[in-house]
């Protein structure tokens, strides 16, 4: 198998270490005293010296969950003496199965429990529960399905009487309220409730407990407290500055979510049904087996990324790092995200990188909004999931931001012939008309805009070229520099529109402005954009000099045997993963508030991250410009106005 695609099946990660009580566990006997409250069935337990709460969970078939809602006595802890009733459960039938009692526990699904959850409280990994129960699916276990656990690596965690009541209180849940609303009570994040209820639900039941970890008071003193909720405003209450400059959170989980196809990759040959016998009319069927190198084309791209991904995890392992990184293949479809996510691959992940596509975003960032679990965007300029979730992170700028910033830098040479070029869009009327306001308010700094020159052309799609000739040289002016924006991505508007700008560029001084995109059009001729001095932002850009560029790409070259073009997606990858786990290495749960003030040098880029809204998620507002200047050299100037700072992000 080709070294590429062995790489989609590797998956980073580290032996999540427990420890362990070493108290010995008084073994639990089953009661055969039964009483009717209420009409339900319970068991009477005294609970003994030295026994637990989860080794009576055990003896009875039934959740700590579900004890403690019963006992609200527990509140105070498990004490010697207590008399506990614990729900009726039918036992399970021996005879349905002979049980390797020696090799295997055998554990009763319960609500909320996945896989993940259970491979962590009995220190075991997931593939190692599959492969003892092959008739499972991962994504579909009813409950009260009896799963067997491998016992030989079982070292389950006790606890012992004097340990709950330092940790942890219990809240008896009211009619109506939310975990959020609970959060906000006692003020913690959702996540700090979850951490201490494996399994919980997003519908509490009236009358269940659940429990509360309890700040120390020296945390109260301070104002500090440990665990508090993460500032929703942006206001950088969280003096990440003080911080010291060292990997200090070693234990962070890592999930990266990519279109990785695995799937479709791992089939090697194909049935050719295309030709047809002559003779009985019949099609013949080929075994067609693909070349060593092939790799499922929509997988490539992000395939590529996860090369970038790899790349930085090893760069941050041999800095110091070590956190578990976990990729999942999200394939092109909702219904597989909402499977990773019904298998509980995010439970307990202290940071998501992915998905790609829009509407894998809104699904993930949801989920990772309701669990208090910073969510990084990649590769999706579709800011809608950034509203009121104030742990989503944006990384490629929306459109409009890019438009927002061109329109400063635009105003700024208010003495010359504006010309605002776009196409008879209705779609696009709402941003268009944002960006002529943009532009008039950032002009109205400099001067009246009724001052100003300010022209609006706008075009069909498919134009001939006479009316591009007319329509735009009535706008153009002889007597002064023109500034050309031409509004739009699609390159067949931009190459007519620029093939006929060049030919009037010998009568007039003509300046173009466009967007990003139009430095990967490959249909344009280069002269054109240095004749005409184009100029764009761009929040990332390749020029292959750069000394950290030079850097990547020999390690690259020396893992792939090959190197990244400019529209290699390696390059994001790289980036991206090594800012975040440097991040999270170095702030831990206060990443959300701290990367705005976080600038480590790139590969491609920089990030400067801004909340886009009250209660709402940080969006990359970083930008270069890059200027096509004469004897054909392109210039990349890191874009530094003041007003990137200040200004709020459309």
């Amino acid at each position: 198998m080709p070294r590429r695609v062995r790489f989609l099946f590797v998956l980073l990660g580290l032996v999540v270490l427990s420890t362990y009580s070493q108290q010995v566990p008084v073994p639990v006997e089953k009661s055969n005293e039964k009483v009717i409250i209420e009409g339900k069935i319970y068991f009477i337990h005294v609970v003994k010296p030295g026994q637990t709460l989860y080794g009576i969970s055990r003896a009875y078939h039934v959740s700590e969950k579900v004890i403690s809602a019963e006992n609200p006595v527990l509140v105070t802890g498990l004490q010697p003496g207590q008399v506990l009733k614990i729900p009726f459960v039918r036992d399970i039938k021996q005879n349905e199965e002979v049980r390797d009692t020696e090799k295997y526990i055998y554990h009763t699904l319960v609500e909320g429990e996945t896989l993940y959850f259970l491979s962590k409280k009995y220190n075991v990994r997931v593939d190692e529960i599959m492969s003892g129960n092959p008739e499972l699916q991962i994504d579909d276990i009813p409950v009260g399905t009896v799963i067997k656990i491998p016992k030989q690596q079982i070292a389950p965690k006790r606890e012992s009487f004097a340990q709950q009541p330092e940790h942890f209180k219990y809240h008896r849940v009211k009619k109506g309220e939310t975990l959020y609303a609970i959060a906000r009570m006692y003020k913690l994040s959702v996540r700090d409730i979850r951490k201490v209820n494996k399994g919980i639900r997003n519908q509490l039941k009236p009358g269940e407990f659940i429990r509360i970890p309890v700040i120390s008071p020296e945390e109260q003193a301070s104002g500090k407290p440990e665990k508090q909720g993460m500032p929703v405003t942006g206001s950088g209450t969280v003096p990440c500055d003080s911080l010291p400059g060292t990997f200090r959170y070693h234990d962070g989980q890592v999930v990266v979510m990519l279109p990785l196809f695995i799937r479709e990759n791992a089939e090697r040959f194909y049935i050719d049904s295309s030709e047809v016998n002559p003779e009985t009319g019949k099609k013949i069927r080929k075994v067609i087996y693909r070349d060593a190198n092939w790799i499922y084309p929509p997988s490539k791209t992000f395939l590529e990324f996860y090369e970038g991904v790899k790349l930085a995890a090893e760069d941050l392992s041999e800095k110091g790092a070590t956190l578990s990184v976990a990729v999942y293949d999200t394939r092109r479809n909702p219904a597989t995200v909402d499977s990773l996510i019904g298998a509980g691959v995010l439970d307990h992940a202290d940071l998501i990188i992915g998905p790609v596509y829009p509407f894998n975003v809104s699904q993930v960032a949801e989920y990772a909004r309701q669990r208090s679990i910073p969510m990084v965007s990649p590769l999706s300029r579709n800011a809608g999931f950034l509203r009121f979730n104030p742990w989503a992170i944006q990384i490629r700028p929306s459109g409009l931001a890019e438009q927002k910033v061109m329109a400063q830098y635009i105003a700024r040479n208010y003495q010359d012939n504006i010309v605002l070029v776009h196409t008879l869009d209705s779609t696009r009327y709402h941003e268009i008309t944002q960006i002529k306001s943009f532009l008039t308010e950032d002009v109205s700094e400099y001067t009246y805009p009724e001052d100003v020159s300010i022209k609006e052309v706008y075009l069909p799609e498919i134009i001939s070229p006479r009316d591009t000739v007319n329509t735009l040289e009535l706008a153009l002016k002889k007597d002064m520099r023109n500034i050309v924006w031409v509004v739009s991505d699609r390159e067949s508007f931009v190459s007519e529109i620029v093939s006929r700008l060049n030919s009037m560029s010998r009568n007039y001084d003509i300046s173009l402005y466009g967007n990003s995109s139009w430095l990967y059009f490959v249909n344009i001729q280069p002269d054109y954009f240095f004749n005409l001095h184009l100029q764009v932002f761009t929040p990332r850009f390749i020029n292959y000099k750069d000394s950290v560029q030079v850097s990547f790409l020999r390690k690259f070259r020396r893992n792939y045997y090959t190197d990244p073009d400019i529209y290699s997606l390696a390059w994001d990858g790289y980036d991206i993963t090594w800012y975040f786990l440097s991040a999270w290495s170095l702030y831990g749960k206060q990443l959300p508030e701290c990367i705005p003030s976080w600038h480590p040098q790139l590969t491609t880029t920089s990030y400067w991250f801004k909340r886009t809204g009250w209660f709402s998620g940080l969006m990359n507002t970083h930008f270069s410009l890059v200027r096509y200047d004469d004897h054909f050299m392109i210039n990349h100037i890191p874009w530094t106005d003041d007003k990137r700072l200040t200004d709020p992000v459309p």
